[in-house]
């Protein structure tokens, strides 16, 4: 048991492969591969091997905390960080980054082998040497901040399960794309966030958004609140 209780979380598939977060090391998020491997003629048993990928992408800004999610589409990696205020615990920064899993080469890895996820004491920075550190660097350079989001959306439940929802070619259908929809712990507010823009307005979450999922409480959001889009074209600052 590591020392927050959740040593893996935000689990998504990306290129046949799946993919989670470790939030207990000293630095901050990594990013764990987890592979699921068949053990031969023991029917269905498997072997679970965690895999180190390196760090999870940051901003330099300047918060008391955030929340993170990642979110696999096709070879394409995601990386949502949500950021507050200091003090007013508000939502202040969205940052989007990418990674293209399929392009990353295995000799690019190489330098992660040495990592024993299993045994390794995350909290302790005694326990990690400059080398390792460095090679951990080296794998934010695979990751691309996102400018703008274009057609695509992703919408982000930080109640519940802590899911995340992606559609890139929304913008096309529902008339609107490049947004973050965020839904509080509390279930209570939305708040929109445009990436190109980087300007967030929080609005009530609709009265009619009663399900389960996140995939259909956003389709529930968009049938309740059709002007959500103008809504998100005003700019608030915090």
């Amino acid at each position: 048991m590591t020392y927050d209780g959740q040593f893996l979380r935000s689990l998504t598939c990306c290129n046949d492969k799946i993919y989670a977060v470790n939030s207990d090391c000293f630095i901050g998020h990594v990013l764990i591969q987890v592979d699921i491997v068949p053990v031969k003629g023991k029917g269905g048993d498997v072997i679970i091997q965690l895999v180190m990928f390196g760090v999870c992408p940051y901003s330099e800004s300047n918060r008391e905390r955030h929340d993170l999610f990642i979110k696999g589409y096709d070879t394409e990696l995601f990386c949502v960080n949500v950021y507050y205020l200091w003090k007013t615990k508000k939502i202040a920064d969205v940052p989007l980054f990418r990674l293209d899993i399929g392009s990353i080469k295995s000799e690019e890895l190489e330098c992660l082998k040495k990592w024993d996820v299993s045994d390794k004491k995350w909290d302790i920075i005694e326990e990690v040497d400059f080398e390792e550190l460095r090679d951990l660097g080296i794998t934010l350079n695979m990751w691309e901040e996102m400018k703008d989001l274009k057609d695509g959306i992703f919408y982000a439940d930080l109640g519940r399960d802590g899911s995340i929802y992606y559609n890139p070619t929304v913008g096309s259908e529902l008339g609107g794309g490049g947004y973050i929809h965020i839904r509080d712990r509390m279930e209570e507010i939305l708040h929109v966030y445009h990436v190109r823009d980087k300007t967030i307005i929080p609005s009530p979450m609709p009265s009619r958004v009663v399900s389960t999922t996140h995939v259909s409480m956003w389709e529930g959001t968009r049938l309740e609140d059709d002007d959500v889009e103008d809504k998100c074209t005003t700019t608030f600052k915090q």
